[in-house]
């Protein structure tokens, strides 16, 4: 599956990709005025001489690309559902699985996955979905608690994680 590449914009008008074609991370300045709802796409210029296209967006926290397999349970339901991350946050994940027609907007789940080592990292949160479209789910990390005792291991892993 091919993602669009996104940079987040950062309050300095900046912003940081990796280049496709050699790898190597680029922090670039944005001169247009980029409203929060409106897609920008940037055409920018590598340092190894190559040129290619990425999406601005305003973000509070950055989104990671991972590939990551887990499960998933529909509130009230026994029933586990394999899914593959290919997008996480601080606050949230996008993921495609097998049947995203029994996924409907605002229903919540329970998604458990690892990071790689699984007495360190499993993670088994909530979620609430929040887009169901063709090339994903996209949730976001819902608790009834202002922070998640796991919260820190979570920001950790992601932080370190390597696909």
């Amino acid at each position: 599956m091919s993602h669009k590449r996104t940079a987040v914009l950062r309050r300095d008008n900046t912003a940081e990709t990796v280049c496709p074609h050699c790898g190597k991370t680029q922090v670039f300045r944005v001169e247009t005025q980029v409203r929060s709802s409106t897609p920008v796409r940037a055409t920018v210029r590598c340092s190894c001489g190559r040129a290619h296209a990425v999406y601005l967006e305003r973000r509070t926290f950055v989104r990671k690309v991972v590939d990551i397999s887990g499960v998933f349970q529909l509130q009230g339901d026994k029933l586990e559902h394999p899914m593959t991350i290919f997008n996480l946050s601080r606050t949230g994940l996008m993921f495609t699985t097998d049947d995203p027609n029994k996924i409907d907007i605002g229903d919540r789940l329970l998604v458990d996955f690892s990071f790689g080592n699984v007495q360190i990292t499993h993670i088994h949160k909530q979620v609430r979905v929040i887009r169901v479209a063709e090339e994903g789910v996209g949730a976001e990390f819902y608790s009834g608690r202002r922070r998640d005792p796991l919260d820190h291991v979570y920001d950790l892993a992601l932080a370190m994680y390597q696909p």
